[in-house]
């Protein structure tokens, strides 16, 4: 048995008294409801965080959210989540503000609102031998792993911006999806629940409007 390491023990135990020292602050400034939800994006992984954008409102249909906050690492998810959707607000977080968050995250799930948008964090697992081995894509991490919508049409590169997102890849298959945010399917991928707000041009689904979601796209070529 390895020796017990109380220094490396009280370091994460401080790190995760200020992550929710600093949850309190920001659940307060930025006046989060409990209908609404809270998407950390704490890295510049560009195609996690395009893709989390995209398929943002569907999400939040799914979990049946008001509206959501994003808290993002990453300057060009705070400046384009307006793109995607009209639901969403983003501020930018400091990535020393993020590792806090994420220090608390990695104990327990402290909020029942709040989903981390990553493909590394907290954990570290190794999501590309993941998508190596099961032919998986960033978007299908994001999309049933993280969000976990289930079967939904792809609406990356290809679709994008098309009502219902089909690149006549066809639906992806169901998933158990990941254990954030509520277990709640109702809502699904259709026009929302209450509080949907369909940007100009959506249809359905597809809250975006199609050069929106383009443009957006652009951000994170």
């Amino acid at each position: 048995m390895g020796m017990f390491d109380r220094a490396a023990l009280d370091e994460k135990l401080k790190a995760a008294e200020g992550g929710r020292q600093l949850w309190l602050a920001l659940i307060r400034e930025h006046g989060v409801a409990r209908g609404d939800a809270v998407v950390l994006a704490p890295t510049q992984d560009g195609e996690c965080n395009y893709y989390g954008l995209l398929y943002l409102d569907p999400f939040l249909d799914r979990i049946g959210a008001r509206g959501a906050l994003l808290l993002a690492a990453d300057r060009r998810v705070a400046e384009s989540a307006g793109l995607f959707s009209r639901r969403a607000r983003a501020a930018l977080l400091p990535a020393c503000q993020a590792e806090k968050l994420l220090a608390l995250y990695s104990l327990y799930r402290f909020s029942d609102q709040l989903t981390v948008l990553s493909m590394s964090a907290p954990y570290r697992e190794d999501i590309a031998c993941l998508m190596r081995a099961k032919s998986l894509t960033a978007e299908d991490i994001v999309a049933t792993g993280i969000y976990g919508l289930g079967a939904y049409r792809r609406r990356g590169p290809g679709g994008l911006g098309a009502p219902g997102g089909n690149d006549g890849n066809g639906d992806r298959p169901n998933s158990n999806g990941g254990d954030h945010g509520s277990n709640d399917s109702s809502g699904g991928n259709g026009s929302g629940g209450s509080g949907s707000l369909d940007a100009p041009g959506g249809n359905g689904g597809d809250h975006g409007s199609s050069g929106g979601v383009r443009a957006g796209r652009e951000v994170f070529a």
